[in-house]
């Protein structure tokens, strides 16, 4: 099933969120990294119009997994988005952005496969991946994980 949708993070100006459109799903970046948090998601995410939402984490190729996917925990929990269960609530989805940052390299197809299993084995199977045929090792990443939505 295809589902198409956008994102978003500090870095888009939006002055009339009545004029978004609406779409299936819509992502606001939650953290990038080891350490930084974009300071707009918690107000904006509440103002996303779709029938799924969404916070992502820009990986970066500087910084260990798991310090990456503990920066994306402190932000998930601080959004709200983890029921009392421990489970990511209903209506929401998790995204990895895979691309390059500035002039650094390319994350490793171990550190993006190693981001993925850490954000399965917490969170289940409501993760996805944003990146393209154009970044250093997404091909053998897609041909190893066909299933894996992008």
């Amino acid at each position: 099933m295809r589902l198409d949708g956008y994102d978003i993070s500090h870095h888009n100006l939006i002055t009339a969120w009545d004029q978004l459109p609406w779409f299936p799903v819509v992502m606001h970046k939650a953290c990038e990294g080891d350490h930084y948090v974009d300071p707009l998601c918690a107000s904006r995410l509440p103002l996303l119009k779709a029938r799924i939402k969404g916070v992502y984490m820009w990986l970066r190729p500087d910084a260990t997994p798991d310090a990456q996917v503990g920066n994306f925990q402190r932000q998930i929990a601080a959004l709200s988005l983890i029921d009392t269960a421990g489970h990511l609530k209903p209506g929401y989805i998790l995204m990895v952005d895979w691309e390059r940052t500035g002039i650094l390299p390319f994350p490793t197809l171990d550190q993006v496969t190693a981001v993925h299993d850490l954000l399965h084995g917490l969170y289940g199977d409501r993760i996805i991946t944003y990146s393209a045929a154009w970044v250093a090792g997404f091909l053998q990443w897609r041909a190893a994980h066909p299933d894996a939505p992008v």
